[in-house]
């Protein structure tokens, strides 16, 4: 029902469930991603909060605060929510590919190497993953790491255009 915009059945559903289940983090998350979609970040808020006290181990929860704090433009809050998040479950591929937008839009790359580099350890196939650390350490002058981290891609996907062509700017950037 949320897939297909259908707000008000997904809403009644929900709170159907939730006078079943009033403790239910998976179900407090799947109402604040709700009020997201409907633009209701401080009913939101409400939820991922509540979420976050019944179960602060779960991952979902602190990524919901991350999105409402990002929206109400506190930077540091919605950093140290995803930061939770990752924490709590460094796999968490939506967390992590938000945290990497993030990242580049706040210049803070050198931040999530770290977070990439578990990611890749436990998902060494993810090539889009493994391609963005390439491009950060690029960024960062780790001109070494970055070589490493292309030959993986071009390991997993030798046609990969964009890694041919950061793999040639790095070596000419070596030559010089």
């Amino acid at each position: 029902m949320v897939r297909s915009g259908d707000y008000c059945t997904a809403r009644e559903n929900y709170a159907k469930a939730y006078t079943i289940d009033p403790d239910s983090a998976i179900l407090l998350v799947n109402m604040g991603t709700l009020e997201i979609q409907k633009n209701e970040w401080e009913n939101a808020l409400h939820f991922f909060r509540k979420a976050v006290n019944i179960d602060p181990f779960f991952d979902k929860s602190w990524m919901g605060l991350a999105l409402v704090h990002r929206e109400y433009g506190d930077h540091d809050l919605a950093w140290a929510n995803i930061e939770k998040c990752l924490d709590q479950n460094p796999s968490n591929d939506t967390a992590l590919r938000v945290a990497l937008d993030w990242s580049f839009k706040d210049g803070r790359t050198s931040k999530i190497v770290n977070r990439l580099q578990d990611y890749l350890s436990k998902n060494g196939e993810d090539i889009e993953v493994s391609f963005l650390l390439a491009q950060i350490y690029f960024e960062l002058g780790q001109l070494k790491y970055a070589e490493l981290e292309l030959s993986r891609v071009l390991v997993l996907d030798p046609m990969r255009v964009e890694a041919v062509e950061l793999n040639y700017i790095i070596q000419g950037t070596k030559k010089n």
